[in-house]
């Protein structure tokens, strides 16, 4: 069949893979020069396995290892952001507050009313178990409109009497097989628009 270019500048009968090697750029993907909506461009995650604590009566501050960089190959691009977090506290009733941020900015917090606390995740825990740690889970598509580098992060605060926090281990943490240590994550995936 011959190629044939029409009036509206469609082009019929080539067939699939009729086009030469190369002559299709990733970058002509990634800017949207040939579109690739939906497409995921490059996905990167950071573990944790080692554990971390915020200090009882601390200021929120960042959770160590839980940062992750990524340069978006344009400015439509989405970034998709999914973490696991295993935090635990004191036993009885503790509160923490998580806050995703990117740079320096904070993403998806509640509406601020009265003396609530806006966060992204968190609560009150109530739990007599010394060994128990759990796993919080969130998922959210930002749109930096960038292509410079962002990192992407979690910060961490207490709420409730000033009690310490903990990441990736239990509250008593003794050494034995009934104590649990876990890893955490946070993954980044760009997806073209």
């Amino acid at each position: 069949m011959p190629i044939t270019i029409n009036g509206s500048g469609t082009v019929s009968g080539i067939s699939a893979g009729g086009l030469p090697d190369g002559c299709i750029q990733s970058a002509d993907i990634a800017s949207g020069v040939i579109p690739a909506g939906g497409k995921v461009l490059q996905t990167i995650m950071v573990q944790k396995t080692d554990t971390t604590s915020h200090a009882s009566g601390a200021a929120r501050n960042d959770i160590s290892g839980i940062t992750v960089n990524i340069t978006p190959s344009a400015t439509s691009s989405k970034i998709l952001i999914m973490s696991t977090l295993n935090i635990c506290g004191r036993p009885g009733e503790y509160g923490f507050a998580l806050f995703l941020m990117r740079d320096s900015t904070t993403l998806a917090i509640g509406d601020a009313s009265s003396t609530r606390t806006p966060m992204t995740i968190g609560g009150l825990t109530d739990t007599d178990n010394a060994y128990d740690m759990r796993p919080w889970h969130y998922t959210y598509l930002d749109s930096p409109n960038t292509t410079s580098q962002v990192t992407y992060k979690w910060q961490w605060d207490d709420i409730v009497h000033s009690q310490a926090i903990y990441l990736n281990r239990s509250y008593t943490d003794a050494d034995g097989a009934y104590s649990p240590r876990g890893a955490s994550n946070i993954i980044v995936q760009e997806i073209a628009a």
